[in-house]
């Protein structure tokens, strides 16, 4: 129970509770619930907090030493470890600047009928948040403060000091006044305006030439300010026009609060989804009505029970950016746990922010994804910038175009699910497996059954090429199967013989530097019985 012991006072007094707490080092990775009685009658309550320390002052270049090379150690091959030493040797002054090895806790509030209410993220320490019944601050839900006993859990995600100590006041306030004129309730730093114009990538719908669908170009991981992004949702719906696309997935770190602003655009479909921001992984969940109570990933079998409450919500799930950083440099970034059912899992998230910066995990994540697809897993590879700033789209960008009739929230999602799913800096491609007649047999993320020794032909088509020449490579069965200099636009065929049950999928490089521009989802061939 939260208690009135020697509290601090603001203009607002002495708080009506207040905590102050001492977690060890040993009680990292772990959550701790608080208890309140809050009276009836209410307007809102104010919240602040404080965590001392917030940094690790000394050895941090050690520990990020340390950390950095036990990472590289564990990468899946050779060639990434290679490339991933190299990385860090050159960045080594730009990322031990950037990098900071910060003690972390992470609130989050419950009413009286155990309703999520919203999180209190580590940046808004020092600062005050609002919790009203018709206004709150971002990362909160506005709803009437009902009387009962109400729950804060404070997750110990990142304990690097040998202790940190946290300070936690509630106010309870009856009077309708406008608080950000006494408390300062801004967050520096945090808060980023749209230019009237952003550099617009070439993206846009282009038809799949099979029927009445298209394919749509967007955005699967994305923050707001209501986690740790810097735009609102308006915002962020104004960007993903201005960038020509057709949907973005609004994926807050574990908060649900953005949904009361997504409203209707004319030009963009939201899809609600929350990043499960947990200590041994982050899992992007799409298509949920409701916050995701996300300590479960971190029992026995959670990740299962996890999917479970996920499907059960109506929503899809990918494992997000799997070999990040670890902790402490990235809290919960790098996926760790080791009991995942790939049978329930729909998406896995091969290409995380933009390649140039992130060569070495993207190799990493797609290496995992092919030995996925080779143990018979029929996992659909997606993207997601995991947009945070502008700062995001200073390098060239993927976006993940899917097929679908009409780019509302149900296609896209079905779509997602079977596979139907081109993840693209620019070029627009279609792939599709043809009989011998020319029909098509199957397109991305389809299966086709052929009888043995059945010929047939794989057709493969590209725009939007760009100014640079291009390299494509047809895989089968996870193997460089054909490969093609892409120095025109256009259509490209190469003959198929069914031998045995395989997969084809694609990918298109920049031949001088290596660099991912495509990466498609598979085509499944099995045999006739």
């Amino acid at each position: 129970m939260l208690t009135s012991n020697n509290p601090p006072k603001n203009i607002l007094g002495s708080p009506d509770y207040f905590l102050r707490e001492t977690y060890k080092r040993s009680q990292r990775h772990d959550v701790f619930s608080y208890s309140l009685e809050i009276p009836s009658g209410l307007d809102k309550l104010v919240i602040s907090s404080s965590l001392s320390p917030r940094k690790k002052e000394q050895n941090s270049d050690e520990i990020i030493e340390k950390t950095v090379k036990s990472y590289i150690s564990r990468l899946p091959t050779a060639e990434i470890r290679k490339e991933a030493k190299k990385y860090f040797k050159e960045e080594k002054p730009r990322l031990y600047e950037k990098l900071e090895i910060n003690n972390a806790t992470v609130l989050a509030l419950f009413d009286g009928e155990r309703t999520f209410r919203g999180r209190y993220e580590t940046r808004f320490l020092d600062r005050y948040v609002i919790v009203g019944s018709s206004t709150s601050s971002p990362g909160f839900i506005s709803r009437p403060i009902k009387g009962g006993e109400w729950e804060i859990e404070v997750a110990t995600h990142t304990i690097v000091s040998d202790s940190v100590t946290l300070e936690l006041g509630v106010w309870c306030l009856e009077e309708d006044f406008d608080l950000d004129d006494e408390l300062e309730t801004e967050i520096p730093g945090f808060k980023e305006e749209l230019p009237p114009v952003v550099k617009k990538n070439s993206h846009s719908p282009y038809d799949a030439k099979d029927g009445e669908k298209k394919w749509f170009p967007g955005e699967l991981h994305t923050h707001s300010h209501h986690s740790d992004g810097k735009f609102s949702i308006s915002q962020l719906q104004e960007l993903m026009v201005q960038r020509g696309l057709s949907y973005f997935a609004l994926t807050d770190h574990n908060t649900v609060s953005g949904f009361e602003e997504m409203g209707h655009h004319p030009e963009l479909t939201i899809i609600p989804g929350m990043e499960v921001t947990a200590f041994g992984g982050h899992l992007v969940a799409l298509g949920i009505g409701e916050y995701l109570d996300w300590p479960i990933i971190e029992e026995e079998s959670g990740v299962e029970k996890l999917l479970q409450r996920i499907h059960k919500n109506g929503g899809i799930a990918s494992i997000a950016h799997p070999y990040s950083l670890p902790n402490p440099l990235c809290g919960g970034c790098h996926w760790e746990f080791s009991k995942v059912p790939y049978g329930q899992l729909e998406m896995f998230e091969v290409w995380n922010g933009t390649y140039k910066n992130n060569r070495y995990e993207m190799e990493s994540a797609i290496h995992r994804y092919e030995e996925l697809l080779a143990q018979g897993h029929r996992i659909v590879a997606v993207s997601g910038l995991d947009f945070h700033s502008l700062d995001d789209l200073k390098l060239e960008a993927p976006v993940t175009y899917i097929k679908a009739e009409e780019p509302t929230v149900g296609n896209l999602l079905t779509a997602l699910a079977e596979g139907s799913a081109i993840i693209s800096t620019g070029p627009k491609i279609r792939l599709n497996l043809l009989r011998a007649n020319g029909k098509i047999a199957a397109g991305v993320g389809q299966e086709a059954t052929f009888a043995r020794v059945e010929e047939g032909a794989i057709l493969f088509e590209i725009q939007n090429l760009g100014s640079s020449e291009l390299e494509a490579r047809l895989f089968k069965g996870g193997r460089v199967w054909s490969k093609e200099r892409l120095t025109r636009e256009g259509r490209f065929t190469f003959p198929y013989s069914h031998k045995e049950d395989t997969f084809i999928h694609l990918k298109i490089r920049d031949p001088e530097t290596n660099e991912l521009k495509v990466f498609t989802n598979p085509i499944y061939i099995t045999s006739r019985k």
